[in-house]
């Protein structure tokens, strides 16, 4: 295992990150960096995003979230992150035989 968690998106110990410990960490880190600081639900919602658009499965991703309901993941959570071309290239991969 490289001590990845599939259980929960942040978490220690396989036990959630309190909610303002996460912000706090979250806040520092982006200081840090020196990037805007976003909501943390924005962040979340960039990296399961991100995971859908890497073809990670739904029902993995659906899990790392905590939802009961893959509609829930999708419909809330699940964002094209691809531009225009890459959409393009997607769509004459898929249909050319």
């Amino acid at each position: 295992e490289l001590g990845v968690n599939t259980k929960y998106i942040f978490s220690i110990f396989d036990s959630p990150i309190p909610y303002r410990s996460l912000y706090r960490l979250y806040s520092s880190y982006c200081e840090k960096a020196g990037i805007m600081h976003k909501a943390t639900h924005t962040a979340r919602r960039t990296f399961v995003s991100m995971l859908l658009s890497a073809d990670v499965s739904l029902n993995s991703v659906r899990e790392s979230c905590g939802h009961m309901d893959s509609r829930t993941t999708l419909n809330n959570y699940g964002y094209d992150v691809d531009v225009d071309e890459e959409k393009r290239n997607k769509f004459e991969k898929a249909l050319t035989w």
